[in-house]
């Protein structure tokens, strides 16, 4: 990646300089360090937090001696950029809502990966302009401290005035936990409240959002850890590393029922280096970093193979 490469760079300079000074030659020389071939390069952008997307970079850097520049931000972000420069700003974009690399379904290429036939049927995408990287259950979460006596127990609790002004919700425009949750919001309540039920339950979570909407699902959980917030929708793989981490929080899946979003990659069309995004999309497809997702990032496998051996071992235990 563009950090260990300028590491090394540097130290081949600082070594030149040395054995230079060392056999005496002095002035006038010039010298340049030349990086990878451009079929040796590849561009990937993520919204992703460091500990998941680093890890899964670097193997792949020492498997297949591809370097890797990576260009982080939001998804609103990243997809705004590639929407303006193509395929000059990055090769590959790896994390985003499939929501959202839906509707921007034009700035990408039709790619499948060799292990497609391997993901889980749901999750498979039909016209192959993004790939699912990872399944990410919603849940809610509460503070552990605070909130002692009738703590949430399903997406009902969104709409109870008692948490008015309490509830920690990202933007759905560019976090696909909230997205989610307003789907399931739609679908549930549909019907109640009398006529257009759907709009008076979206009402309803409005209000009692308080005017306070955050800008990432990881803002979620640092306002409920906090006390800022005594309740927030997020991501299962980000609530339970920060407990795990000691934040002061408890998981809720909602009685009513899951829901879940995948995250994907997609190769950017006019891109340099398409050979190299889909020898990216085969690698972070195999079982490898697959396993590496639930075990380490707490993330569900889309692979239906491995999927079975999660729910396996949550049976045993």
């Amino acid at each position: 990646m563009r950090r260990s490469f300028q590491i090394a760079v540097l130290l081949c300079v600082i070594l030149l300089g040395l054995s230079l000074s060392a056999s005496g030659c002095a002035g006038g020389g010039e010298f340049s360090v030349r990086g990878p071939e451009e079929d040796s390069r590849l561009t990937v952008c993520t919204p992703l937090p460091e500990e998941i997307w680093v890890p899964v970079i670097e193997e792949f850097e020492n498997r297949t001696g591809i370097w890797v520049q990576v260009e982080t931000g939001s998804s609103p972000e990243l997809l705004g950029q590639i929407a303006a420069e193509g395929g000059s700003f990055c090769d590959l974009v790896l994390g985003v809502s499939g929501e959202n690399l839906e509707a921007c379904g034009s700035l990408f290429l039709p790619c499948e990966s060799g292990f497609s036939s391997r993901i889980q049927p749901d999750y498979r995408v039909p016209d192959g302009l993004w790939t699912p990287f990872s399944v990410l259950p919603v849940v809610l979460i509460y503070n552990s401290h605070l909130v002692r006596d009738n703590p949430p127990a399903g997406w009902d609790a969104l709409l109870n005035s008692a948490w008015r002004g309490r509830i920690a919700f990202a933007d759905p425009a560019a976090d696909g936990a909230s997205f989610a949750a307003l789907s399931a919001l739609r679908q549930l309540f549909s019907g109640e409240e009398g006529a257009g039920g759907e709009d008076a339950a979206l009402r309803a979570f409005a209000a009692n959002l308080g005017g306070r909407q955050f800008t990432l699902s990881s803002d979620v959980i640092a306002e409920v850890s906090s006390g800022n917030c005594y309740i927030g929708v997020t991501t299962e793989d980000a609530s339970l590393r920060n407990m795990s981490e000691g934040g002061n929080i408890a998981v809720v899946y909602p009685r009513e029922g899951a829901a879940e979003f995948c995250d994907g990659m997609a190769v950017v069309s006019g891109c340099a280096h398409e050979d190299n995004a889909r020898q990216f999309l085969d690698f972070v497809l195999s079982d490898d970093v697959q396993r590496f997702l639930e075990e380490v990032c707490a993330r569900r496998s889309v692979l239906s193979g491995l999927a079975g051996e999660k729910q396996e071992k949550e049976a045993d235990s």
